[in-house]
């Protein structure tokens, strides 16, 4: 059983797919990520990391790709319209 995570980057038009595992210790790992970050509120935005995002960023980033986990990581050119998403995800 796998996991999706999808964002958009709406500036360049991009949605960007990550594939996971989903098994207990994953979700165990992102539980405790999110128990070590709960003051942090904003969203993230990984197009542009900078000197005060990055201490949030590695620790996802290492949750994600450090582990075995991480099973593919791509992104589709994207219009920006809803129906070329909804075709793009399915």
């Amino acid at each position: 059983m796998y996991d999706v995570f999808i964002d958009e980057e709406k500036t360049k038009g991009y949605l960007g797919f990550l594939v996971t595992e989903n098994t207990l210790a994953l979700q165990q790992l992102l539980f405790r990520r999110r128990e070590a970050q709960s003051n942090y509120r904003r969203e993230i935005k990984y197009v542009s990391v900078n000197n005060s995002s990055i201490k949030v960023v590695l620790p996802w980033l290492n949750v994600f790709f450090n582990n075995e986990f991480c099973r593919f990581f791509f992104y589709r050119k994207w219009d920006g319209s809803v129906a070329q998403k909804r075709n793009i995800i399915t």
